[in-house]
């Protein structure tokens, strides 16, 4: 059966790190990822040698969602939402939309617990020429929610935030957003 996930399930946290020079943030639930083991680093910190988050959400416009991501060689720096202009409720929204992609979770809980997710795709793009219409509107919808309190704080109306998404490949009418806008609370 497929789960089903409410916007307040999740605790957002945006996951920050440098790849290839460039500044990557992603939006994640903060107690949905499973990690490696901790061992001290020189520093005095502690590090894990793997992570994975079932779900990430790259901010930036448009959004981009990864499933299943797993990583061994980057530095972290966890904070919170509002700290990159994002609201909690519009994180947890983004959230629960992203997670629509998670088709079903298997978990066993003896000897140790193991959570096996099973995903529509590895990777959600907004010009994914396969990407179905429920695709393209969850994509739109994350990207809405992850500029929404900008876009508050710019006065911008419906029909603006309509052609900015239009702009950035996310097809959109100011009625739609209007109806997404509403069902998600915002």
């Amino acid at each position: 059966m497929k789960p089903e996930f409410k916007p307040a399930d999740f605790t957002p946290q945006i996951w920050e790190t440098k790849h290839q020079g460039e500044r990557l943030r992603f939006l994640v639930c903060g107690k949905r990822f499973l990690r490696g083991r901790l061992t001290e680093n020189d520093r005095g910190g502690k590090v894990c040698d793997r992570i994975t988050h079932p779900v990430a959400i790259v901010c930036a416009a448009p959004a981009i969602v990864f499933y299943g991501c797993t990583d061994d060689s980057h530095e972290w720096k966890v904070s919170l939402p509002h700290e990159y202009g994002i609201g909690d409720s519009a994180a947890r929204a983004a959230l629960a939309e992203a997670w629509r992609g998670v088709e079903d979770i298997t978990a066993a809980d003896w000897p140790a617990t193991i959570h096996r997710f099973h995903f529509k795709s590895n990777i959600a793009l907004a010009n994914d020429d396969q990407a179905k219409p429920q695709e393209k509107s969850m994509l739109r919808n994350i990207t809405a929610w992850i500029h929404w309190r900008r876009w508050e704080k710019k006065e911008m109306t419906m029909k603006q935030r309509a052609r900015a998404l239009t702009e950035m490949g996310l097809l959109t009418t100011t009625r739609a957003i209007e109806g997404a806008a509403r069902e998600a609370g915002l």
